[in-house]
């Protein structure tokens, strides 16, 4: 099975800017599964992911399967900060090291190997194995942050600071794998919900 990767910055949409919206397209159609967990998404991506193309603050990884959109991963890169902000493979292309692929093309991309990365806790355990793959340290967790009742988690670093003024609760990822609070050491998830 041949994936081609493109990668969408200034510089492609500068001289692929037709084919660029096609794919803007294909990719709103693909955030739509996350609209439960990030209810602005689409405003997100017209408002600070394009914005960010044209400025050089943000670049998407694309995988294409036969003209169809597979996976991406979206990202922030500025003097502040180096963030993946999306990660996603579609369910019939998992576990063909696509996710792998994107995050190794992430790294590179943006020079860094602790980048941050946020994730909703109805994701969690769907990314476990890759981000302890690449060593990604959970810092800490914001609940009902994005929607209520979900907590956002965030790994290689803090949101901003003026996002403090939510719920913050500083985690770690003990020797056994547990995810405990911090302060408190006590258990929020054991080990094997969490892909030992």
């Amino acid at each position: 099975m041949l994936i081609k990767t493109i990668k969408i910055d200034f510089n492609y949409l500068k001289s692929n800017e037709i084919i660029s919206f096609i794919y803007f397209k294909n990719i709103l159609s693909l955030l739509e599964n996350f609209k439960n967990e990030y209810p602005d998404i689409k405003q997100w991506f017209y408002k600070k992911v394009l914005k960010g193309i044209k400025t050089k603050n943000r670049t998407i990884i694309l995988k294409i399967y036969n003209s169809k959109l597979c996976g991406l991963a979206i990202l922030k890169h500025n003097n502040k900060e180096k963030k993946i902000c999306t990660l996603y493979v579609k369910e019939n292309f998992r576990n063909r090291k696509l996710g792998t692929e994107l995050v190794e093309q992430s790294l590179y991309i943006l020079n860094c190997d602790k980048p941050l990365v946020t994730v909703s806790s109805k994701r969690l355990i769907e990314f476990s194995n890759l981000f302890r793959k690449f060593k990604f340290e959970l810092y800490a967790a914001y609940p009902d942050y994005y929607v209520k009742g979900l907590t956002e988690y965030t790994f290689n670093g803090f949101l901003k600071k003026e996002t403090y003024k939510y719920n913050l609760t500083v985690l770690h990822l003990n020797k056994n794998y547990f995810l405990t609070n911090h302060s408190s050491g006590r258990a929020i998830l054991p080990a094997a919900e969490f892909g030992r």
